[in-house]
């Protein structure tokens, strides 16, 4: 419909009335009545550099049952809430029509909203918030954080910010809340996140293979520690689910051990150990890949008394990432990510013997200082990130028993089979974050943060078997599962020693 004046005595719409036509501001004048059907839609333009709204002025009476669609002609402009009269009635609005008449279609940072402030008039209240109510209550803490950043940088646009045009008027056509969600999803800095978990992870295991070297010929054969020196390798796979607040990865790696102990002192020993592996990590949506390393060294101390072992140790953890996000348009932004552990652990174990077969319950406490440095993206023009540097401390408990028993042959060899149960209890609900910004923005708009996933629970199931030979030679073959509400982790290993 359009034009300036339609003169007729009664329209019953059924179809669409679209006032003006696209891309124009017009007022159009219908001097009868208005029949706007249940399935009808009358389609209106906004303004909002303006504060303009296409308007429809009814000579007679309108009963409005049916749709209205709005388009914003400039998004850029919309910071501002406007409120324009889009229909007058001189015969008066239909009191059916309050409850009736409903905005339909849209994106999500669109504010429409309706009002009639007298029997004659209808007014529409529209503006353009990137983190309004709706997308608020529907998206995770990652992207509400990074949907109020957007909205603060939209806020600055009229104030000299620019270089973000394209991101706002992508983000203003997605056409539901869906693709709305995943757009934030690929702007974000999850992934940074994600490998300070792996890291984490990582430190948790090597802490675990510091302590080697048992024996077989001593009076507390299941218990006590010899002077050795090991090599080993273990292979492992981490799967993280998708969540209502995060993005699910998967990440491999491989890793090289070798360490020596020493006994100084009757009872007393101490070792060293270090370790290199490689990561791969994926994003589960296929938004982000990180290739990585870690080299972890570490030092001990155990002290054996009888059927009983306590043993601490403090090791170092130096890691490093290749990122590569996909970003929006194609682009690919690329960032290297450093970060360094510190971990102490200190254990107290018992072992319970009876001929062949032992129970060996165990208690360590352990503290991860992890810190990852800062980095600057490059490669997604204003929309690479600047990565802040962030810190974290994560104590935690593990409880299990090792149960096994023991084989011996003829030949000398002997035959260890086990089986361990626990789980592993981090003692605060700190979880690894990434603060970002984008490179172009200025620093007073702050920056948001992408939280990551660690497990608070995880249970622990080892298996393994010991094969020790007369010449005090040792292998070990072992597999491991870690199983949590949303995170699970399977490897395998193999371990030689040698006592001197």
């Amino acid at each position: 419909m359009a034009g300036n004046l339609i003169n007729v005595n009664e329209t019953i719409n059924r179809g669409t009335i679209d006032i003006g036509g696209a891309g124009n501001i017009e007022t159009t004048t219908h001097t009868g009545k208005l029949l706007h059907g249940r399935r009808a839609l009358l389609r209106l333009d906004v303004d909002p550099s303006q504060g303009a709204a296409d308007r429809l002025d009814i000579g007679s009476t309108v009963d409005l049952r049916g749709r209205l669609a709005v388009y914003f002609m400039d998004v850029l402009h919309a910071q501002k809430t406007h409120k324009a009269t889009i229909i007058t009635a001189g015969g008066g609005v239909s009191s059916r029509s309050r409850s009736a008449f409903r905005i339909v279609g849209g994106n999500p940072a669109e504010e429409l909203a309706l009002s009639y402030p007298d029997s004659e008039t209808v007014k529409l209240r529209f503006a353009i918030d990137f983190a309004n109510d709706a997308i608020q209550d529907e998206a995770n803490d990652n992207q509400r954080s990074l949907a109020e950043y957007i909205q603060r940088l939209y806020l600055a646009r009229p104030h000299g910010l620019d270089g973000y045009d394209e991101l706002f008027k992508g983000f203003a056509a997605t056409p539901d809340m869906a693709a709305y969600l995943a757009s934030l999803d690929v702007l974000g800095a999850e992934v940074y996140a994600d490998t300070q978990v792996t890291s984490l992870y990582s430190s948790l295991l090597f802490n675990e293979s510091l302590l080697s070297c048992g024996r077989h010929d001593s009076t507390y054969k299941f218990s006590a520690e010899d002077r050795c020196g090991w090599l080993g390798f273990q292979a492992d796979r981490f799967d993280q689910d998708d969540t209502d607040q995060i993005q699910g990865f998967d990440a491999s790696s491989a890793r090289f051990l070798g360490g020596l102990q020493f006994e100084p002192a009757e009872d007393w020993f101490f070792g060293a150990a270090v370790s290199y592996e490689d990561t791969t990590l994926d994003q589960s949506n296929g938004l982000a890949h990180a290739d990585g390393w870690q080299v972890n060294g570490g030092l001990l101390a155990k002290r054996q008394l009888g059927p009983a072992l306590f043993a601490a140790s403090l090791s170092f953890g130096h890691a490093g990432f290749d990122v590569k996000r996909s970003g929006l348009g194609g682009s690919v932004a690329r960032g290297d990510q450093e970060i360094w552990l510190v971990s102490g652990q200190v254990r107290g174990e018992y072992a319970f013997e009876r001929k062949n077969w032992y129970a060996k319950p165990r208690l360590d406490f352990g503290l991860d200082d992890l810190s990852a440095r800062g980095l600057t993206e490059k490669g997604a023009g204003n929309l690479s990130l600047d990565v802040s540097g962030t810190d974290g401390v994560y104590p935690y408990l593990v409880p299990a028993v090792e149960i096994g028993s023991e084989y011996r042959f003829d030949s000398g060899m002997v035959v260890r089979p086990w089986v361990s149960f626990g789980l592993t209890q981090f003692l605060t609900d700190q979880a690894p974050t990434a603060r970002a910004a984008f490179v172009g923005a200025p620093s007073s708009l702050g920056s948001f943060t992408s939280t990551g996933d660690l497990a608070q629970t995880t249970f622990d199931l080892n298996a393994g078997i010991d094969l020790i030979g007369k010449s005090d030679w040792g292998v070990s073959a072992f597999g491991m599962g870690r199983f949590a509400d949303h995170a699970d982790a399977y490897g395998g290993g193999l371990k030689f020693r040698i006592a001197f």
